[in-house]
């Protein structure tokens, strides 16, 4: 199914600074299959459920970086959306330190009413908070950094570092989604695959993210620093846009 899929993909064009400001759009992407019904093929496809939009905005004089995200998708006959705003540590892994989440699900179709509610966190001296607007607090206790998936993204694109070098390990939590706390997840360098995109040959660095809580996720970024396609399970995210913000 992956490899039916990237047949056709086709990497956007423009310039990209790993360490700037900018835009990126992907496709969020349900691999399908089943086999046909005399069972002598097996039928592999795709469909796009969503999208998800994130800019990068650096802070002045190395202070942290900024993430804004918009989020949805549409599964299961809803419509859930994900819109936040998040500060970040940093260094070479931008750890959560405060942000604001806002969430919406709703029917796809017809009436009814939709489900919102709103959650504000931050993370100081290894304890992380996470408040709702009903007033209860969840808190969870790590001496790791804490990392949005998106920023394992920007962590790749920057190209090889201390802590992502040949044969190195790095070791973080995740907040999935900003909803699921994920410990002890490992990211490390995974190969390198020559492939034809579009009919152009390119070299991808690959990364493979486990952990606990997590099916393994697969990093391609390209020459450029470009994170191109994260898969994990039935799912994956395909960049389809990136511009400076």
């Amino acid at each position: 199914m992956i490899a039916a899929y990237l047949a056709q993909f086709r990497p956007p064009d423009g310039d990209f600074s790993a360490g700037g400001a900018w835009t990126v759009r992907y496709d969020l992407i349900e691999w399908v299959g089943s086999p046909s019904m005399d069972g002598a093929k097996f039928l592999r496809g795709n469909r796009v459920l969503g999208r998800q939009v994130v800019t990068r905005r650096p802070g002045s004089a190395g202070r942290g970086v900024g993430y804004e995200l918009d989020h949805a998708i549409t599964l299961n006959g809803f419509v859930s959306t994900l819109r936040s705003t998040m500060q970040c540590s940093a260094g070479p892994l931008p750890g959560l330190l405060d942000w604001t989440t806002d969430y919406e699900m709703r029917p796809s179709r017809g009436g009814g009413r939709a489900l919102t509610f709103r959650e504000q966190g931050r993370h100081r001296d290894g304890v992380l908070e996470i408040a709702g607007a009903a007033g209860g607090v969840r808190r969870f206790q790590t001496d790791r950094p804490v990392l949005p998936q998106w920023a394992v993204l920007d962590v790749l694109s920057a190209g090889p570092r201390p802590a992502t070098g040949s044969g190195a390990e790095m070791e973080f939590d995740l907040f999935h989604d900003l909803t699921s706390y994920r410990p002890r997840q490992r990211l490390r360098p995974y190969g390198v695959l020559d492939i034809s995109l579009d009919g152009r040959m390119e070299k991808l660095r690959g990364f493979v993210q486990t952990g606990e809580g997590t099916e393994p996720i697969h990093y391609w970024i390209d020459a450029a620093g470009r994170p191109l396609l994260a898969t994990g399970g039935l799912f994956a995210s395909a960049l389809t846009s990136i511009r400076p913000a």
